[in-house]
C-alpha cells in the first residue's frame, strides 16, 4: 500500500462511539478502490477534535463526514496515480458491518435490533438481515429482544490459542508462577500491532485486573509489550506505531516515539520491561520476552499492586523468577520435541 502524509480539517467536534480509551486519537486507514483514476477509503478515528490534524495515510484527498455516531470518513481520492485499488487492498462492505456489530455487541454486552441500527447508522432491515446470518452461523445468540455474541467464538478463539506449541506450552508455565508468586501472571503475544492474553492465572495475593484470555493491550503501556517490541527490528515497531498509535492510558504512559525507542532499548539491554502504572494506577509488572533463536514468541508477564512490585526487594525477587521461568520455557521449546 502506497504511504503518503494524510492532513485534513475537521471542522465539526466527532463524538464516536467509543472503542478504545477516550484519549486514543490516531487514525486506522482501510483502502477501497475499483483500480481507476478514483478510490474510497474509510478512516476510522476515535475523538478527533476541531482543528487542523495530520496523520500517516494511504492517500492524499478530500474527507466527507460520513457519521457522527461512528469514527468513519469517507475519502474521495483525487490523485490517480496514488490510488491503492488492488484487490489485495479491497475490503468487503458486509464482512466489515457483520464485524461491527460483533464487536458492538460484545462492548455493550448485549444489544436490541434498534439501538443496533442507531448506533451504527444502518437501517433496521439491514441489521435484522446481518443478525439473521449470524445466528444461523451461531455466532450470535438471541435471548428475547437481545442479541449477545454466541459462544461459538469460543471454539474459534480456543482453536486460535492452541494454534502454535509456545501458546499451548505457556499454560502451564503460567500457572506454576502463578502459585509460586502468588500474584497475577500472563503470556501475551503480538498479532497485529496488538498484545493479546493467551493464558493468564491470578494467584491467591494478587490484586485481580482485567486480563481474561483474549484481552487486547496496547504494546507500548505494558511491560509484556515492551519487552516484546524491544526485540523487533525499528522498522517493525514503527508500523505499530503508526497503525496503532500511542494513546494515554495514564498519566504515566509513554506517548512519545523518540521516548518509547530510548526505553526499549534500555529494555533490549537489560533483558526485560517493567509497567509502572503505565497501564492502570496503582498497577506495576514485569515483563520477559520468550525467545526461540531470533523469533519473538511473545512474553511472559507478573503484575501486582504498585508498593509490592516496586518494592526494591520484591522486585528484584519478582523479576528473577520471571527470567528464570522464561529460560525454563526457552529451553523446552528449544529441545524437547512437540
Amino acid at each position: 500500500m502506497t504511504q503518503a502524509l494524510v492532513d485534513f480539517t475537521i471542522h465539526t467536534t466527532i463524538n464516536p462511539r467509543k472503542i478504545g480509551p477516550s484519549k486514543f486519537q490516531t487514525p486506522l486507514l482501510f483502502a477501497r478502490g475499483d483500480g481507476g483514476g478514483s478510490n474510497t477509503i474509510l478512516l476510522y478515528i476515535d475523538c478527533m477534535s476541531p482543528g487542523h490534524h495530520e496523520v500517516p495515510g494511504v492517500v492524499c484527498g478530500t474527507y466527507y463526514p460520513y457519521s457522527s455516531r461512528r469514527q468513519r470518513f469517507v475519502i474521495e481520492d483525487r490523485i490517480p496515480h496514488m490510488a491503492t485499488g488492488s484487490s489485495e487492498n479491497r475490503t468487503v462492505q458486509a464482512t466489515e458491518t457483520a464485524f461491527d456489530i460483533v464487536e458492538l455487541l460484545q462492548e455493550q454486552d448485549g444489544a436490541k435490533l434498534h439501538e443496533i441500527a442507531t448506533e451504527l447508522d444502518l437501517a433496521d432491515s439491514t441489521v435484522y438481515h446481518h443478525l439473521n446470518t449470524l445466528i444461523g452461523r451461531r455466532y450470535v445468540v438471541r435471548e428475547g429482544d437481545v442479541y449477545y455474541p454466541g459462544l461459538e467464538f469460543l471454539q474459534v478463539g480456543g482453536r486460535a490459542r492452541e494454534r502454535r506449541r509456545a501458546y499451548r506450552l505457556s499454560e502451564s508455565f503460567v500457572q506454576s508462577l502463578a502459585e509460586e508468586t502468588g500474584e497475577q501472571v500472563q503470556f501475551i503475544v503480538e498479532e497485529n500491532g496488538y498484545g493479546y492474553h493467551v493464558y493468564t492465572t491470578t494467584g491467591e495475593h494478587a490484586t485481580s485486573i482485567d486480563t481474561r484470555p483474549g484481552k487486547r493491550i496496547y504494546l507500548h503501556a505494558n511491560a509484556t509489550g515492551k519487552a516484546i517490541m524491544a526485540f523487533y527490528e525499528r522498522e517493525r515497531v514503527e508500523e505499530i506505531i503508526d497503525s496503532v498509535g500511542l494513546p494515554a492510558l495514564t498519566e504515566h504512559t509513554i506517548t512519545d516515539r523518540e521516548e518509547l525507542f530510548e526505553e526499549l532499548e534500555t529494555v533490549r539491554e537489560r533483558g526485560y520491561a517493567y509497567n509502572w502504572e503505565e497501564h492502570v494506577e496503582g498497577y506495576c509488572g514485569v515483563g520477559v520476552p520468550v525467545r526461540l533463536e531470533r523469533e519473538v514468541l511473545g512474553a511472559l508477564a507478573l503484575g501486582g499492586p504498585v508498593e509490592r512490585v516496586r518494592n526494591e526487594q520484591s522486585r528484584e525477587r519478582l523479576t528473577q523468577r520471571v527470567r528464570e521461568t522464561v529460560n525454563e520455557m526457552e529451553l523446552e521449546l528449544k529441545f524437547d520435541t512437540p
